[in-house]
């Protein structure tokens, strides 16, 4: 945490979004006096390099063999800081827009209502922070200047009339400002400082230990239930956050923290990926042929706005194309990267994109063109589906289906998703981890899954399966802080070739669930139905998992 805040906004270090959608925005020229990555300005060199040497490395949890750059670093140190950061950042960042605007979400006055969570939290550990700080703020703010507005743009036209000319003036402002920050910025400060030196090295050395002990109960529990130890990639469902915010992405180190020995020894490939990895996106949105978008050009060229804004999630995708290359020690295929979640601004779609998109990368990381990928691996993407809402199902309720096939959709808003299935028994259990049905295991026993869609062949079930349980699974490697919530919603939409549609949108999840059951197809009598479930978990796969019986080991 820096001794003081220079004369620029402070960046949201602990906003999960802010490295994807705020610093990642290569397109949107910004009108309000963003500064992307400031933080790499006003953070001292030195603690910027201490970032950028613990936090380099990670793991991804679907490819655990190897410790890969981590173009984040920032965001991993904010994710390992938790409520401590969170609080003292964020009431340096409310400080700074009640004084310098354009506007602040709370007063100075309502710091401790607004920021209740994070206080709650840092109470519940014994690092406490002093009322009195709420005390000094709400005095500090009655004696701040009275409200400015901020003047972003002054102009002056000269105007000629019959009986004479005049200047017309014309001004654009935006919010307010009032005088008097250095005294709150002084009054965060000295608070911060004093919360620091008496609970920073016991609150890091708690979380330290919560997170271990977290991991250890993990695996006693897993060991308890199967019998025997996880395999690395077991592992690697419940210890991988844990990992990459503790110990470099180093599974093996975990390991030896919680007194077990290591599955497997993890690879260290080359590292592919420079330290800044927004400079290197920002060299992929250039080279794929991005240019910045001013006001201009978003009221006058929508259209080409929008392909700007594609090619900059294109570039934000790019970091996660090169982890993916140094996990797998070659290019990812079209299916293991995800193509088809994403939007690609040409006139033949994915299948001329993406080898643009893959020579770019080459280029730029000095590696070997791709080989010319098959027919089967490059399709172009379809065209989103015109469906009709059919009749839609409350949570818990249920209809009747046709004995033949039925084709269950599962559609995200503000977050991709994974959409699997799993078959399950009349007990609720699968009968071995091939029933599992997803990317990597795309079908089985009638069940087979094609991106976002679940098809299941009725007719062709085994008698003794009882259950199809249809998963939505927020893909965590691409946007791993995401959880599901009002911003980030799914709909399942139930179709079959004798006419029947249904669809089941639940509300939106409160818990931070990053995994839920959409929908069920179960047999009733001799026939069929389908349930609206829409349960959600915030323990993620390994909860669900173990629910189901199903060994974790991709």
């Amino acid at each position: 945490m820096p001794a003081e805040y220079e004369a620029d906004a402070p960046p949201d270090l602990t906003d999960p979004d802010i490295e994807d959608n705020e610093i990642m925005s290569f397109a949107w020229q910004d009108d309000h006096g963003i500064t992307q990555q400031l933080y790499r300005q006003v953070l001292p060199t030195s603690v910027n390099e201490q970032v950028d040497r613990l936090w380099q490395a990670v793991t991804l949890q679907r490819h655990p063999g190897a410790i890969v750059s981590n173009p984040r670093p920032h965001q991993v140190m904010a994710q390992t800081l938790g409520p401590a950061l969170e609080f003292w950042h964020g009431v340096a960042l409310t400080a700074w827009f009640v004084c310098e605007g354009p506007y602040s979400r709370a007063p100075l006055s309502g710091v401790a209502d607004y920021y209740s969570r994070t206080l709650t939290a840092l109470h519940a550990v014994g690092c406490p922070v002093s009322t009195d700080l709420f005390e000094e703020l709400r005095i500090a703010e009655q004696h701040l200047g009275p409200e400015e507005e901020i003047v972003r743009e002054r102009r002056e036209l000269p105007v000629d009339t019959a009986i004479g000319s005049f200047a017309l003036t014309m001004s654009h402002s935006s919010g307010t400002r009032r005088e008097g920050f250095e005294r709150v910025r002084n009054i965060v400060t000295r608070h911060r400082r004093a919360w620091t030196e008496q609970y920073l090295d016991a609150y890091l050395q708690g979380r330290w230990r919560t997170a271990l002990e977290d991991v250890a109960r993990a695996h006693h529990r897993f060991v308890a239930a199967k019998g025997k130890p996880p395999t690395l990639n077991q592992f690697a469902q419940f210890a991988t956050s844990a990992a990459n915010q503790w110990t470099g992405g180093d599974l093996g180190a975990l390991y030896t923290a919680i007194g077990e020995p290591a599955a497997a020894q993890q690879q260290r490939p080359a590292r592919l990926l420079p330290n800044d990895g927004h400079v290197f996106a920002e060299r992929v949105y250039t080279a794929l042929g991005g240019t910045a978008v001013d006001n201009d050009l978003r009221m006058n060229q929508p259209e080409e706005a929008q392909r700007q804004w594609q090619l900059s999630r294109l570039a934000e995708e790019s970091l996660r194309y090169v982890q993916l290359y140094e996990a797998l020690g070659h290019p990812p295929t079209p299916k293991q990267f995800g193509a088809h979640r994403l939007a690609w601004p040409w006139p033949g779609e994915e299948a001329q994109g993406w080898p643009l998109f893959q020579d770019t990368l080459a280029t730029l990381t000095g590696t070997s063109r791709p080989a010319e990928a098959s027919n089967a691996d490059v399709v172009k993407a379809a065209p989103e589906s015109q469906h009709e809402a059919g009749n839609a199902l409350g949570k818990g309720a249920n209809a009747h289906l046709a004995s033949e096939r039925v084709m269950v959709r599962v559609t995200a808003t503000g977050t991709p998703v994974d959409v699997s299935a799993v078959l399950l028994t009349r007990h609720g259990k699968v009968r071995s981890d091939q029933d599992l049905v997803f990317y990597n295991h795309p079908h089985h026993d009638g069940v087979r899954t094609d991106g976002d869609i679940i098809t299941a062949e009725l007719p062709e079930i085994p008698d003794d399966i009882h259950t199809v349980a249809v998963i939505a699974s927020i893909d965590l490697e691409s946007q791993p802080m995401a959880v599901f919530d009002q911003h980030s919603t799914w709909r399942a939409d139930i179709t079959q070739p004798s006419g029947e549609r249904l669809s089941f949108e639940p509300a939106p999840f409160v818990s931070r669930e990053t995994i839920a059951i959409a929908v069920e197809v179960y047999r009733h009598g001799s026939g069929w139905k389908v349930r609206a479930v829409g349960q959600g978990y915030d323990t993620g796969l390994a909860g669900l998992s173990a629910d189901y019986g199903i060994n974790v080991d991709s």
